[in-house]
């Protein structure tokens, strides 16, 4: 009895160690694909940021340049001709510059800087940059939870640690994804071009 006692234990032993085996392969391709789908994630946010940062920055320029123009040409006077300004809006507009079509310039120059102010307050260029950014850095956070998983793996780590430690990121990444602003399709298609 006790021989077969030893041998049902070895054997138990075998295909529990064979279980941990399989536990092991699949947590660590589980972890695998997470840190893939993770970076995509960073890297999608982080290349939307700089273009919103881009964005922000031209919209916010331009609509600084319109603005001083058009205040600063209302302190001139539009009757008769202005020598002093023909030199420099004639190269682009090729004709005579007389007080008529220095009001429709101011006047359009007037529009455009309405538009562009509208542009700037609804579109919030620099706030969603900023989301972008926070999201990307808390996906590199999880990242780095996952690599640091990832190398804790190949040491003798308890199963019911792993699971606890991929339960933790598993939530952490859900409440990052509710919080995160939304990427575009094309920017994660340039991000599968770039990888490949």
């Amino acid at each position: 009895m006790n021989l077969i006692n030893m041998l049902n234990f070895f054997k138990n032993k075998n295909k529990q160690e064979s279980k941990e085996k399989i536990a092991f392969n699949s947590h660590k391709e589980t972890l695998s694909e997470w840190l893939n789908r993770i970076e995509k994630a960073q890297i999608g946010h982080y290349m939307r940021a700089e273009k919103l940062n881009k964005r922000a920055d031209w919209t916010g320029y331009l609509l600084v340049f319109c603005t001083v123009f058009v205040t600063s040409m209302s302190f001139f006077s539009y009757s008769g001709e202005l020598a002093s300004l023909e030199a420099l809006v004639i190269p682009f507009f090729n004709t005579k510059l007389n007080s008529a079509n220095m009001q429709y310039i101011v006047i359009s120059v007037g529009l455009l800087s309405a538009i562009l102010s509208g542009v700037v307050s609804q579109g919030r260029f620099a706030a969603r940059a900023e989301q972008h950014r926070s999201a990307a850095g808390r996906y590199g956070n999880i990242r780095r939870k996952i690599e640091r998983l990832l190398t804790k793996l190949n040491t003798d780590m308890q199963n019911l640690d792993i699971e606890y430690e991929m339960n933790t990121i598993e939530v952490e990444w859900n409440f990052i994804s509710t919080d995160a602003p939304l990427t575009k399709k094309k920017v994660i298609d340039k991000i599968e071009i770039v990888r490949k």
